[in-house]
């Protein structure tokens, strides 16, 4: 039979620290490792608590991840932890950052690519035309720029499922203070139905979480000739 994976039973060395004086009798911490070839995983919290710590540590190989385990063992104990009796659990199921975020963002695109249509017809039948700029939009209609900019974000929001911060660090680039864009400038800032659109895709791919800066050069071009060909399919 071959090292165990990911789900299979193991046999965990298990060390538990004494709770402080000041502390419950079960708030004692307690940390479980285990080596299987050349990954070192681990479990610690509080006794008493049901959130724990998953982690796993690669080395580069069996030998050095063996030498590395007997370190923290000994580093535990001289911090107080003692070993207990070994326990029997299932080795956790840790996915690779990287494969994460690139699964992520494939959902992300995928679902932007799904509901763009929606949002290109949803602003349209505001009675705007989605491919072009807030204020062009309003030329020659009795309503602001700014209330067309609120609407369109309203209108991507409730279609892409994203918030949008209304964050920016673009009015003070020098000192990297940020700022809320205020609603005066909502049109300036983001300025077309796209670039809220390329903001969307950014969000829904794991990006542009805490402000609203599109980092994406020339994504919101691309966005825009996809929308100019998606409003000829409305006329």
């Amino acid at each position: 039979m071959g090292e165990p994976g990911e789900g299979d039973v193991v046999s965990w060395t298990r060390l538990v620290c004494d709770p402080g004086p000041f502390e419950k009798e079960d708030d004692g911490a307690f940390v479980e490792l285990v080596r299987v070839e050349n990954a070192i995983y681990e479990r610690a919290g509080r006794i008493g608590a049901e959130k724990e710590r998953v982690a796993r540590r690669v080395l580069a190989s069996a030998a050095s991840a063996r030498k590395s385990l007997d370190k923290q063992i000994a580093a535990l104990e001289k911090e107080g932890y003692a070993k207990d009796d070994p326990v029997s659990r299932p080795l956790p199921t840790i996915g690779n950052a990287r494969e994460e975020k690139e699964a992520r963002r494939a959902r992300g695109a995928a679902i932007f690519e799904e509901l763009l249509p929606r949002f290109v017809a949803a602003y349209a039948a505001l009675g705007f035309d989605p491919t072009k700029t807030f204020v062009e939009a309003c030329v020659g209609k009795n309503v602001h720029p700014n209330k067309v900019a609120s609407a369109c974000i309203g209108v991507a929001a409730q279609t892409f499922g994203t918030g949008y911060t209304r964050w920016t660090y673009t009015y003070d680039q020098e000192h990297g203070k940020g700022m809320s864009v205020p609603a005066r400038l909502l049109a300036e800032f983001y300025v077309r139905p796209a670039e809220i659109a390329a903001l969307a895709r950014e969000k829904l791919c794991g990006r542009n979480e805490r402000h609203d800066d599109l980092d994406a050069h020339g994504l919101a071009d691309e966005i825009q000739l996809r929308i100019v060909a998606l409003a000829k399919g409305l006329s």
